[in-house]
Order: C-alpha cells, then structure tokens, then sequence
C-alpha cells in the first residue's frame, strides 16, 4: 500500500489535470467545494508519507523508557508520540499553505466567477 501511495506522489499534477476538469464540474457544478476540498484531502498523501517518514525516525527506545514508568505499550502511544509530531504536523502545514497560496491552476479550473478566485489568480 505504502509503494501504491509513493507511486501516486510521482504523477504530475498535469496528468491528471483532464479528467479533473471533465469529471468534477459535471458532478458539482461550479459550487467553489472542490476547490477547497482538493486542498483538503488531495494533501493527504504527502500527509501520510511525511508523517510516517517522522514516525519512523522516532527510536524504539521510547517505548521501553514509557513502560519502564508502569505506561502499557498500546494505550499510551498518543501521550508519547504527540509532542514528538508537532513538528511534522508544522512542517506540513506550511508546505500546505505555501502550495495553496503559490496555486494558480486549481482555482482556475473549477471556479468561474471573479468574485470566487483566489487572490493568485485573481
């Protein structure tokens, strides 16, 4: 699954850029959803790459440490792990940001009225 996610990373965004602009204005119109919602969820691959990548350069040491304090392995993974990935998360966040506010492609592909686009591509 991890090799399917990396491979879908490598597609150009210009690939899919047809079918996108085909597919999506027939199913919602010109409604400015897919536009926000592309943002949203079409992140979550590069989502879920880096914050795996970070996960796995956390040690396992942790995990000995946390249970030599009388902490079970499973239920307590969130206590140990959460400040440890506010710095991935942060990372994310801007890369997101900086893509979104950098993008003149998406909001011209599915918004049409002036007073909807973004200030790039306005």
């Amino acid at each position: 699954m991890f090799l399917i996610l990396v491979a879908t990373l490598m597609i150009p965004y210009q690939v899919t850029l047809i079918p996108r602009l085909s597919c999506i204005p027939r199913l919602l119109g010109r409604h400015p959803l897919p536009a926000v919602g592309y943002r949203l969820f079409g992140g979550v691959r590069l989502a879920t790459f880096l914050i795996r990548q970070f996960y796995l350069t956390i040690p396992l040491e942790l995990a000995g440490i946390r249970s030599l304090d009388g902490a079970q392995y499973l239920p307590d993974i969130p206590l140990y792990l959460c400040p440890f990935i506010r710095v991935a998360l942060a990372t994310l966040a801007i890369f997101t940001f900086m893509w979104s506010w950098n993008d003149l492609l998406t909001p011209l592909i599915y918004l049409r009225e002036m007073k909807q686009l973004t200030l790039t591509a306005g």
